[in-house]
């Protein structure tokens, strides 16, 4: 069937005749999770099932796709393009982009902290400026726009116009962050995934198809849920 839940878009629900109750597992290969369920279930009751599990998919998906930032001489994704983290060889200062690679200041153990912080910077960037453009195209007010690391989810609108988003999006292709922003601001104009809301998406969208961005983070999603971007506390 698909996946129906824009709230979870590394879920994949499959109907099962004869099956009586609900069934989520990990799937490996894909990095995403399937969920089993009987052919009559609504989907408020999957919702309500998913979000109950919400803690249960985090914890699997991190355990299984945990990539740890050490230190120099690995990679991190950056706006869906693979860059080497270097050492700058200054203590001081802010980690910045240097004929494609990442150049971060300081010792190794501040290396994760630095590249979490360019991260956020450069995801600030990004976001304001496709919520402004998408604000503006849809006639919309937003009234705040803040970042998180979120991981339920990779974005959420209040009523009142308050849009929030995961600063991890930076490390995805740019037209997945250009489907989330506009994914957002078309729940200012209608809060709810009906058909009005799914047109209003894809107008606001860059990508010819949303359908795509949708199933790169379901199936990569996962990956950038799990790197870690702090550096571990010694004992």
């Amino acid at each position: 069937m698909g996946n129906p839940f824009s709230r979870w878009p590394q879920v994949v629900l499959r109907r099962r005749a004869g099956l009586r109750a609900m069934r989520l597992r990990l799937d490996a290969r894909q990095g995403g999770f399937v969920l089993s369920a009987p052919p009559r279930v609504s989907l408020r009751v999957l919702e309500a099932f998913l979000s109950d599990h919400e803690d249960w998919m985090i914890r699997q998906a991190e355990a299984h796709n945990r990539v740890e930032l050490s230190g120099f001489g690995e990679e991190i994704l950056l706006r869906g393009q693979k860059v080497s983290v270097v050492r700058s060889g200054r203590l001081r200062g802010i980690a910045g982009l240097v004929d494609g690679q990442l150049v971060v200041p300081g010792d190794p153990s501040s290396c994760a902290r630095r590249v979490r912080d360019f991260l956020k910077m450069e995801a600030r960037r990004d976001i304001l400026r496709l919520v402004t453009e998408k604000a503006e195209n849809a006639g919309v007010t937003v009234r705040a726009v803040s970042l998180r690391d979120q991981r339920a989810r990779w974005g959420s609108c209040t009523p009142d116009g308050r849009l929030s988003f995961s600063f991890r999006l930076v490390m995805a292709p740019p037209e997945v962050l250009d489907y989330v922003v506009a994914h957002e601001v078309a729940h200012l104009l209608h809060l709810n995934h009906g058909a009005s809301f799914w047109q209003a998406c894809a107008r606001l969208a860059s990508v010819e198809d949303i359908r795509t961005c949708r199933q790169w983070l379901r199936q990569h999603g996962p990956h950038l849920q799990a790197v870690r971007l702090s550096t571990p506390e010694r004992n």
